[in-house]
């Protein structure tokens, strides 16, 4: 997949690379060394130019994203970051990311 990222910290992109493909190994790495200050994301874009991107949150937990242009919202869930972790390699082994249990829509 492909990643994109935004650190509150520096209020820019880390590493990000939307035109490079990257393993699971990679993607969870930078999963794991992303910066978890409130706002900061980092988004993950499989072959298909689906998207989900998870959004760190005041209590630790992230905000599971992923958006719906033609509904005009998101399908969202709060999620820990070991669920997170659990998401990623799921989908980067095939998993549909919209069938993640426990999304609720959200219109924008």
């Amino acid at each position: 997949m492909k990643i994109f990222s935004f650190s509150a910290d520096t209020g820019g992109d880390v590493g990000t690379d939307r035109k490079q493909w990257f393993g699971i190994d990679e993607a969870l790495k930078r999963f794991d060394e992303h910066d978890t200050s409130e706002s900061s994301f980092i988004g993950f874009v499989n072959e298909d130019d689906s998207c989900m991107q998870f959004m760190y949150l005041e209590n630790g937990n992230l905000k599971m994203d992923i958006p719906d242009h033609e509904k005009s919202g998101s399908l969202i869930k709060e999620v820990t970051r070991e669920e997170c972790r659990t998401i990623i390699q799921n989908v980067y082994n095939g998993a549909d990311m919209k069938q993640t249990p426990g999304l609720t829509f959200e219109l924008w």
